[in-house]
């Protein structure tokens, strides 16, 4: 189980999503309260940005033992660099992103990879169709 706060409110929640995730902070819609694969999807992304603070966490620990404190500040921004590789690099947030409804679709009795498809060509800013979001999940 991924440490994570989950709130169910429809603040802070921009209008064309269920949920988001911030750090190890959940916000969901109250109207997806039992929604399993849409916590599943979230509680991933609280996974991602975990692993990703760790690992930076490790490299300043590393640098630090080499004696280069004024590299310190590396441990300042772990938490900050998950977000960052998601706004910067379109790539990265598509591989994000489809992973996260890649495990959200096994949450489902129906196939729900053309709704989904559609939601990564429209909603994450990446430039690509529907058949490129499709194929994104299907890898």
């Amino acid at each position: 189980m991924i440490p994570h706060i989950t709130i169910y409110t429809d603040r802070f929640i921009p209008a064309r999503f269920a949920a988001i995730t911030a750090g190890p902070l959940i916000l969901v819609r109250p109207a997806y309260r039992g929604d399993a694969g849409l916590l599943a999807h979230e509680m991933l992304h609280a996974k991602q940005w975990l692993l990703t603070t760790l690992a930076m966490l490790i490299v300043a620990g590393i640098v630090y033992a080499l004696q280069r404190p004024e590299w310190a500040y590396v441990a300042i921004t772990a938490p900050a660099v998950f977000g960052a590789i998601y706004k910067l690099f379109p790539a990265a947030r598509l591989r994000i992103e489809a992973a996260a409804y890649r495990l959200q679709l096994t949450y489902y009795p129906d196939d729900r990879s053309a709704l989904f498809a559609g939601f990564l060509a429209t909603n994450y800013s990446l430039a690509i169709t529907q058949d490129q979001a499709l194929q994104a999940l299907r890898t």
